[in-house]
């Protein structure tokens, strides 16, 4: 055996890594591993530039709560996104799983922003309530689009992400993400359950279908906004090249109890308006005719009792200004008319 090797056997742990160094032997010890990782993850932060961020508008349902601007870096989203802030905003969702509720599909009648029936009118498939909760906790996001892409705004759309699952959560309405779609042409406008946030999102020409996130920041977020202003007429352009392209005419489904046709309950029909509700309670056709003394009704701003000739009871989805409830009897009906206290379509009757 050699000195050299002699001396090698004997050395500490320390002095045989110096040996290998002067060697040219690369050797990474854990602690100086973790510290380059460090390093890595500061370099790259301090390298992250404002071209990398992306921002976005978060719009909460409680309209005491401010709109803010918030914003997220593309280079952090997967190689595989489609939509990168889609992807971003999921954790948003991702809560009150265990408050889904499915009866509300069946009360719903349409299930519209949720689980669509086919163009075939064929009927929905049941959905287990294990399925929507666990669609629930991993925070799937629908998006709705306020307004397309079209060569007049350079293929850029505004869209709106929110919760899928937020009406089985009995999530309340957002009457400003509501006032949004009013003011891009949609009439009647389209329910949102819950916080939103607004996006922008840019199709890149001959790119294949390509299309990258860019800015909407919080000016963007005002009803006199400068791409709300041109909303209208650029979703009827959207709307005019679709039907060219399909030979076919799409229409806005209407809201439960509008444009003219009653919704149907077990014990009365209802009609609507953004500002007004109104209950029709049928009455026996055969029995005698009834006079104000034989009707006993109470209002509060969530509840509507009928007690006498008959028993009703609604829990109303909204509040609704109860100095100005009336009723009036019309042959055989008692017909109860409802001012809402905050101008909005209802998608159902009973909260």
């Amino acid at each position: 055996m050699t000195d050299e090797a002699k001396d090698e056997k004997d050395m500490s742990p320390d002095e045989r890594m110096e040996w290998l160094r002067n060697r040219g032997i690369e050797i990474v010890t854990p602690p100086e591993r973790k510290l380059g990782s460090v390093a890595a993850a500061m370099r790259d932060a301090d390298q992250l530039s404002d071209s990398s961020l992306i921002h976005y508008v978060y719009v909460p349902s409680d309209t005491s709560k401010p709109i803010e601007e918030r914003s997220f870096s593309t280079s952090l989203a997967t190689s595989s996104a489609k939509d990168p802030l889609l992807e971003h905003v999921k954790p948003l969702f991702a809560t009150g799983s265990d408050r889904v509720d499915v009866t509300l599909l069946e009360q719903q009648g349409s299930p519209a922003n949720l689980l669509a029936s086919s163009s075939s009118g064929a009927a929905m498939p049941h959905v287990s309530h294990e399925t929507l909760q666990q669609v629930a906790k991993e925070g799937h996001v629908e998006t709705f689009t306020l307004v397309h892409p079209t060569p007049s705004n350079n293929m850029t759309s505004v869209l709106v992400y929110l919760d899928e699952v937020g009406m089985l959560k009995r999530l309340p309405l957002n009457k400003r993400a509501t006032e949004f779609a009013t003011r891009a042409g949609y009439n009647p406008p389209p329910q949102f359950y819950g916080d939103v946030v607004l996006g922008r999102m840019h199709y890149v020409r001959n790119g294949g279908g390509r299309k990258q996130p860019v800015d909407l920041k919080l000016a963007d977020a005002r009803l006199d906004a400068e791409w709300l202003l041109h909303a209208v007429m650029q979703n009827i352009e959207h709307q005019q090249q679709f039907n060219e392209a399909t030979g076919t005419k799409q229409e806005q489904p209407a809201v439960k109890g509008t444009d003219g046709a009653a919704a149907v309950e077990r014990d009365y029909i209802w009609t609507q308006s953004e500002e007004e509700l109104e209950v029709r309670v049928a009455l026996n056709a055969a029995a005698s005719p009834i006079s104000k003394k034989d009707v006993q009704i109470r209002f509060a701003p969530q509840t509507l009792q009928v007690f006498k000739p008959k028993t009703v009871h609604i829990a109303l989805f909204e509040r609704v200004d109860v100095d100005s409830c009336t009723w009036t009897i019309e042959k055989n009906e008692i017909v109860i008319s409802m001012e809402k206290q905050e101008a909005a379509l209802w998608p159902r009757i009973v909260d």
